[in-house]
């Protein structure tokens, strides 16, 4: 499981297309192995900040769409639920995770610990790095340990799961100076990321550690599009526009246009290891599957102080800050597309979240 910082479909170019969209970043090797798997074009991200994000995913769950203690700080003290690595873990999975950042920030320490991971490890300040700052190390030297960490699980005993955040694509950009120089900026750090996801995605190949093993790729969060942009709404629903790409035995190359988000994948990984049974409890639809009938999709946006959904009828439900809500068609069905002007929908209740 792969979890790149910020990152969003918008910043894919296969999958930017398909929403009529210019990718926002260039990427070719993320590109490629979407070409070659099976990438999702309306895929939500529920909130912003990596707390968030990161609970959705691995507790099968929405986190808070509004103010309020995160989900992943209250359950670090006193868990309400069982999380996708306990479950795993359960299940006689060796469970690992690794970040490029220091672990006691969004209290992750001791959330991933209760959630189930056996080993925890972060960023300390001493490990190599190429470049680092105090978010942590750059995402090729985290690339590098990542791969000695899957080597080290695949010659042990039995199935692991092995968790991995990037963070050089979150402000300030951890860059070292000498790749492409120019300005400290988002584009320039995802080029960065981009060629070592690369070089990790090819040794997972060259090894055959994907003969046998799935290959999530998803974000915690979107930064969404950078600079200005003439579709004000476009500009904040594209910090909901998630990521989300799936490699593996059984599954394959293709285009899903059925909307999911990030609450969506504990189950769907329960879902595909056969695990349905011990995975029954958590929220959502699995990405494994079609499902005829639609459903509301929520998000909201923190930094904005908005919410929005994605409705059974084909609309986009969207409420901005100061609580006023906009009913939006979506034409073709392109829900990060380019959408028209909406018609007033009410108020928000703010009693909803």
């Amino acid at each position: 499981l792969v979890v790149l910082e910020s990152l969003s479909g918008l910043h894919v170019e296969s999958i930017a297309r398909e929403q009529g969209r210019e990718p926002d970043a260039d990427m070719p090797a993320l590109d490629a192995l979407a070409r070659r798997s099976l990438r999702y074009v309306d895929f939500v991200s529920h909130q912003r900040k990596t707390n968030r994000g990161l609970y959705a995913l691995l507790c099968g769950e929405l986190p808070n769409l509004g103010d309020g203690t995160p989900k992943m700080s209250a359950a670090a003290e006193a868990p309400w639920r069982v999380c996708l690595p306990e479950v795993l873990r359960r299940a006689g999975y060796r469970t690992s995770y690794l970040q490029a950042a220091p672990l006691s920030f969004m209290l992750k320490d001791r959330f991933m610990a209760r959630a189930g991971f056996e080993r925890v490890k972060g960023y300390h300040g001493d490990e190599h790095a190429y470049t680092h700052s105090a978010w942590g190390v750059d995402d090729r030297a985290f690339f590098e340990e990542a791969s000695r960490e899957v080597a080290s699980l695949r010659a042990g005993e039995g199935p692991w799961f092995l968790t991995l955040l990037t963070v050089g694509t979150h402000h300030p950009y951890i860059v070292p100076d000498d790749f492409e120089p120019g300005p400290r900026s988002f584009r320039r750090a995802a080029a960065y990321l981009d060629r070592y996801f690369g070089e990790f995605v090819r040794q997972l190949e060259e090894s055959g550690a994907l003969d046998d093993t799935l290959l999530v790729v998803t974000s915690d969060e979107s930064t969404g599009i950078a600079g200005f942009d003439t579709e004000p709404l476009f500009k904040g629903l594209s910090q909901n526009w998630g990521l989300l790409v799936l490699r593996g035995p059984g599954i394959p190359q293709g285009i899903v246009r059925e909307p999911f988000g990030l609450a969506d994948l504990a189950l769907s990984i329960g879902d595909y290891l056969g695990l349905g049974d011990r995975a029954a409890h958590f929220f959502g639809r699995s990405v494994f599957r079609h499902y005829t009938t639609p459903r509301h999709l929520f998000f909201g946006n923190g930094n904005l102080g908005s919410l929005g959904m994605f409705e059974p009828e084909g609309t986009l439900l969207a409420c901005s800050g100061n609580g006023e809500c906009r009913r939006h068609a979506v034409p073709d069905g392109r829900w990060f597309g380019v959408l028209p002007e909406g018609t007033p929908a009410g108020d928000a209740d703010p009693g909803v979240v």
